[in-house]
């Protein structure tokens, strides 16, 4: 079972189902057909006075069902009002009159089979649109109504939010095809919060799989689908259990009191099944997009991240020394600066770009395609000076641990260190300051500047004409700012102790709503991790088991019988305030349900 902290906000998961299931349907009628004449807002629901054959019925033979009302009545969702499980081949045709509703059942029927015909809320009344809720309509077409249920739940795998309107299969095979091949013997739907029931089930074991099916035919059959499955087989069951209940009793005739009671309920298993839906990787990658913003400047945009792709011009005639290779982050695109001068006065410049896919046969071959791109300059710049850029604006507030960086618009060839001066300004008197300058580890356009920085003390850069020559012989502009560091005690720190944790982890520190992953860190088993310089604001943390220890959460693969990496969550938003300081434990147990 997994525990709450693992799963993020399931708080708002009510009971599945009752324990048991009954005939609920009330034969008096409490409203009226017509026109509302005035008076309260009608909000009771529409009453079922009749069906025919009666709900439950055994030995169904019919192709025909009708269902009676009190009152007029429509269906909402017309689209989608109706499932049926077990699928039918064809489906049934639902007729609609003012005050009643006839199914028309178009398939064969199987023999000894209970089906389910579920409208969930989607029969309203005709004025308010009052629901009757989780209406079903059930029929054996043998001698016994089946009654076992599961229950569940489907989650997102990479960020535990629930997954609405995903199918959930089960099958009473056990072969790795069935979802690609099969239809299910029975299915239903999640709602909103990700939950779902499958009632009226034979006994027997299953399999289960949950699915977001685009083309709506219930098969595995396209790589954008998402799916979840559990490899083991479970048996559905229901037991008698003794149970506490809490009823009034009467002591006089104006008080009452509670009592507990004793009662015998039947329960079913499993419940709370959690099913983890994840989009498999690609395994095709290919070009994106291509373009060419500058003349210099050759921009390849893939569909995932970079492996086994080769990119050689073709109207460039020295093809050994044409360029430098620049990668982006998070690695999905490759930049192309060239360096061949004859090159670069092209307007056109043509490359191959070569990766692998999968042939008609599954086998990853070799392919090559052709991008051409063109470069047209609108307004020439004569200007031999360009401008470089710095992290930090005029009087900026730089917060602690973030470098100071100073970029070139194009790859770097040289840096004239006495052109660059950095100032400590005390008392309006700038004092030179040593530092250190170095290429950042992944962009050969970006310079870090390293120095012993104080908190609230006012610096300032300058960097003169000819400090920076890029590859195209250009030189900089001057570069002028002037900032500071934030105090230390405008943040908070916090000391995150991680318990019973085994493997390798990724922790993630990301703001309230998931939007931005303000940190990222990488520890093995049990670790204390020290968070400093948090400003002040509300955070999450998530925790990735990466199993394979690559850094990075991997998603799962349905034939290889992988599970999507485990995530969990912090039960609770932390709250950073300036000058604050904590000691946190994290008492992960990792989960092995899913697997």
């Amino acid at each position: 079972m997994l525990k709450k902290i693992h799963i993020k906000r399931l708080g708002t998961l009510i009971p599945l189902l009752p324990l048991c299931i009954a005939s609920f349907f009330m034969w008096n009628s409490c409203a009226q057909k017509g026109n509302p004449s005035g008076g309260p807002r009608d909000s009771i629901p529409p009453k079922i006075t009749s069906m025919t054959p009666p709900n439950y019925a055994t030995n169904f033979d019919t192709k025909t069902v009708t269902i009676s009302f009190n009152e007029y009545i429509q269906l909402d969702n017309k689209n989608d009002a109706l499932l049926v499980s077990p699928p039918m081949e064809e489906d049934p045709e639902i007729i609609t009159g003012a005050d009643d509703i006839t199914i028309e059942l178009n398939d064969t029927l199987r023999e000894n089979t209970t089906y389910t015909l579920d409208f969930g809320n989607n029969i309203v009344d005709l004025h308010e649109s009052n629901p009757l809720k989780n209406f079903r309509y059930v029929f054996s077409t043998g001698d016994i109504v089946d009654t076992l249920l599961i229950s569940g739940y489907v989650l997102n795998a990479k960020d535990l939010e629930p997954i609405s309107e995903a199918k959930v299969m089960l099958y009473k095979q056990d072969t790795d095809s069935l979802p690609y091949k099969e239809i299910p013997a029975y299915y239903t739907k999640t709602n909103e919060e990700g939950v779902f029931s499958i009632t009226n089930i034979s006994p027997g074991s299953y399999k289960i799989f949950a699915l977001k099916d685009a083309n709506a035919n219930f098969l595995f059959d396209l790589s954008t689908e998402k799916i979840a499955f559990r490899d083991s087989l479970f048996v559905p069951d229901a037991k008698s259990v003794t149970v506490e209940d809490t009823i009034e009793v009467a002591v006089n005739d104006t008080t009452t009191k509670d009592s507990i009671i004793d009662k015998r309920v039947t329960q079913f298993y499993p419940t709370e099944l959690p099913l983890f839906m994840f989009q498999e990787k690609q395994q095709r990658q290919y070009l994106d997009n291509s373009a060419r913003p500058h003349r210099g400047k050759c921009r390849f945009i893939f569909n995932k991240k970079l492996k086994s792709i080769e990119i050689s011009p073709l109207n460039i005639s020295d093809t050994g020394k044409w360029s430098l290779k620049e990668k982006s982050i998070p690695n999905d695109s490759l930049i192309y600066w060239v360096t061949d001068s004859s090159a670069v006065k092209k307007d056109s410049l043509n490359f191959s770009v070569t990766y692998k896919k999968k042939d008609s046969l599954g086998n990853m071959v070799s392919t090559t395609d052709t991008a051409y791109l063109r470069y047209t300059e609108e307004q020439p710049s004569k200007d031999s000076l360009f401008q470089l850029r710095s992290n930090t604006s005029n009087n900026s507030t730089i917060d602690q641990g973030n470098p100071v960086i100073i970029e070139s618009p194009a790859p770097v060839n040289s840096i004239d260190t006495s052109l660059i001066d950095l100032y400590k300004i005390k008392d309006s008197v700038e004092v030179p300051q040593e530092y250190k300058i170095n290429q950042t580890t992944y962009n050969l356009r970006k310079y870090k500047i390293s120095h012993n920085w104080e908190e609230e003390t006012k610096y300032r850069i300058k960097a003169y004409p000819g400090a920076v020559v890029n590859i195209y012989g250009r030189t900089n502009d001057t570069l002028k700012t002037k900032f500071s560091y934030k105090p230390e005690s405008a943040y908070g720190n916090i000391s995150l102790k991680i318990k019973n944790f085994k493997g390798n982890g990724i922790l993630k520190l990301l703001n309230s709503d998931e939007s931005t992953v303000f940190r990222t860190y990488y520890f093995s088993g049990e670790e204390t991790i020290d968070l400093q310089y948090l400003k002040p604001r509300k955070y999450l943390f998530k925790l990735i088991y990466d199993n394979n220890n690559n850094k990075k959460w991997d998603t799962g693969d349905y034939l290889k019988h992988k599970q999507p990496e485990e995530v969990i969550y912090y039960d609770e938003t932390i709250k950073v305030k300036a000058g604050w300081e904590s000691k946190m434990k994290w008492n992960t147990v990792q989960d092995t349900s899913n697997n």
